[in-house]
């Protein structure tokens, strides 16, 4: 995702400065998003253009991300069942995806709930496709993009 960032940001708003924030409540996933080193077979779902432009050879068959996305990427571990908690806010797009799955409706919909709080009005919330769990808050819109299941903060 860092890599579409910046690909559009650096065409279209290259004075404008972004950083992405991930989460996991897997230590390892974090330290593994933190090294940002794949095995070459892992560069076959990377776009070509993404892989010349924001990869670079490293220790032998292996690359890593390279510095201008590590700088603007920064990954905590977090749970989200304490989301209402976690000093994040502010967002204009928020990604949860594959997750919600793993918590009974009511849970989810609470967490959803607490994404839209740390969202800026105009933000984008998009869930994974099969994590639509029927959810409507007053403060959101749902945006009707096809296979896509977004969201568009309307008010605070």
């Amino acid at each position: 995702m860092a890599m579409v960032v910046e690909s559009v940001v650096s065409r279209h708003k290259p004075w404008l400065q972004w950083h992405g924030v991930g989460t996991d409540i897997s230590f390892n996933a974090i330290n593994h998003a933190q090294q940002a080193i794949y095995p070459e077979a892992a560069m076959a779902s990377i776009p070509e253009v993404f892989r010349d432009c924001y990869m670079e050879y490293k220790l032998g068959d292996r690359r890593r991300v390279t510095d201008s996305i590590r700088a603007r990427t920064h990954f905590f571990h977090s749970n989200l069942l304490h989301v209402d908690s976690a000093p994040f806010a502010d967002f204009n797009v928020i990604f949860c995806q594959n997750v919600l799955i793993y918590f009974g409706r009511e849970r989810q919909r609470w967490i959803i709930d607490q994404l839209v709080e740390r969202l800026r009005i105009g933000g984008l919330l998009v869930l994974g496709a099969g994590e639509d769990v029927s959810w409507m808050n007053p403060r959101v819109r749902r945006l009707q993009w096809p296979g896509v299941c977004a969201y568009t903060k309307t008010g605070g």
